[in-house]
Parts: structure tokens; C-alpha cells; sequence
């Protein structure tokens, strides 16, 4: 029996002076994170 693909998806509106922060959090490219679980180099935990 084949799997069923599943996929969830979160639509945001974002204000267009937001997206440059978000951005910056997503690429893991600011310098202090409050979560110590953040990974800054996740290069070779993602999975595709």
C-alpha cells in the first residue's frame, strides 16, 4: 500500500518592513537566539 503524502502548511500576512527580520531569523544569521536548541549550522540535519 502506497503512502499518502501529507504536507502542512502556515500562511502569514507579513507587513513588508517584517520580512527582512524573519528572513534574517529563518537563515539562521542572527548573532543571540533566546531558544538554546537553535542550530546555526543545520546544513547536515536537513532532509529532503
Amino acid at each position: 500500500m502506497p503512502q499518502t503524502d501529507r504536507c502542512i502548511v502556515r500562511n502569514e500576512a507579513y507587513q513588508k518592513k517584517s520580512v527582512f527580520i524573519r528572513e534574517r531569523h529563518n537563515q539562521r544569521k542572527n548573532q543571540g537566539y533566546s531558544n538554546p536548541d537553535i542550530i546555526k549550522n543545520p546544513v547536515s540535519y536537513e532532509v529532503f
